[in-house]
């Protein structure tokens, strides 16, 4: 009897397809979730935007969406953005990450956050790197970022990098509500209302060096930028200091932005130093930790660089476009948040 080959291919090919979408869907769900931003918001909200609809595209470290609220550059500038982040995100990861967002979206700036000027290793440790790609969707895209940053893992090693529910199906007790629905109005972004008062020490410190592994992504990304004829920017979100060691990583990260502004400018890449440059900034109030900013932080951080994004690429706002309502229902969701946990 003659076998219906073709057809049963057919049939596997989608028993296959439904079985990868499964594992996928089962570790948007397990994968650990970090912050009040929900991290792994990515795999839930970003694809789900309309393709090419974003003004700004921002990356970067937690540095990145602990101090832009898209929310608040869409109030103020009528500008859309999108913060692709993850903590201690390195320039190797955001290279990738761009990659696969262009995909997608193909924005007018992209705008990085500079504070892996300091990449020597392409990521600071497994929990970290998941906790940056495990949201993104399986693709020609992550096999080339997973080949490169895990070229010592073997493939069984790599597997829960490409299906984390490998590496999560043990949360099934841990599950939250937040697990099952991400706030997609928050746009990657995170929001933190704890007040941890810093001081402000200066930038009176010496340039430091620069690896070599930092500039070479970053002129990935630069290249990338300049393949898809998309402008690039660089930011530097404020922090602060403590005695010792962290006094030293301070200085240390400090000197190599010192060192990558004059970098920047030989390129001519437009460099945004908020802790010079902005007038607003309150360390006693601004803060989360010695490191981040809180909301209120964020919200003078994101009308700082709203301002100089709209002046220096003529970006236009979009909030009398009827295709674009849904922004303001989403500014509408994060006012009512910060509003009412404000008050706690």
């Amino acid at each position: 009897m003659k076998q219906k080959w073709p057809g049963r291919l057919i049939l596997f090919g989608i028993f296959l397809a439904g079985l990868l979408m499964l594992f996928a869907e089962l570790s948007r769900i397990f994968m650990r979730k970090e912050g009040d931003g929900d991290l792994s918001i990515l795999s839930s909200s970003y694809y789900h935007l309309e393709k090419n609809t974003l003004d700004v595209l921002c990356i970067g470290s937690s540095h990145a969406f602990t101090s832009f609220q898209p929310n608040v550059l869409w109030h103020e500038q009528g500008i859309t953005s999108y913060v692709i982040g993850g903590p201690s995100q390195t320039f190797v990861t955001s290279y990738y990450m761009l990659k696969d967002a262009l995909q997608y979206q193909k924005p007018k700036v992209v705008l990085l956050e500079g504070y892996y000027f300091r990449t020597y290793h392409a990521f600071a440790s497994e929990e970290r790197l998941h906790a940056s790609i495990d949201g993104m969707r399986l693709g020609k895209v992550k096999k080339e970022m997973l080949d490169d940053e895990l070229s010592d893992y073997s493939l069984k090693d790599r597997l829960e990098f490409y299906f984390p529910f490998l590496l999560y199906h043990s949360r099934w007790n841990e599950l939250q509500t937040k697990d099952f629905y991400a706030k997609e109005w928050n746009k990657g972004s995170n929001i933190n209302f704890e007040i941890d008062p810093q001081r402000d020490p200066g930038l009176d410190v010496e340039e430091a060096d620069i690896p070599e592994m930092a500039l070479d992504y970053f002129e990935r990304i630069r290249t990338l930028c300049a393949e898809n004829g998309i402008a690039l920017a660089v930011y530097f979100s404020p922090f602060s200091d403590l005695d010792g060691e962290e006094r030293e990583w301070y200085e240390e990260t400090q000197g190599r932005n010192r060192k990558a502004e004059g970098y920047l400018r030989d390129r001519g890449i437009p460099l945004y130093y908020c802790q010079r440059e902005m007038e607003d900034l309150d360390f006693a109030h601004d803060f989360e930790d010695y490191e981040h900013p809180n909301v209120w932080g964020a919200g003078k951080v994101t009308k700082y660089l709203g301002d100089r994004l709209a002046s220096d690429f003529g970006l236009k706002g979009h909030k009398k476009e009827a295709s674009f309502a849904s922004w303001d229902r989403d500014y509408e969701e994060y006012r009512n948040y910060v509003e009412l946990h404000s008050k706690e």
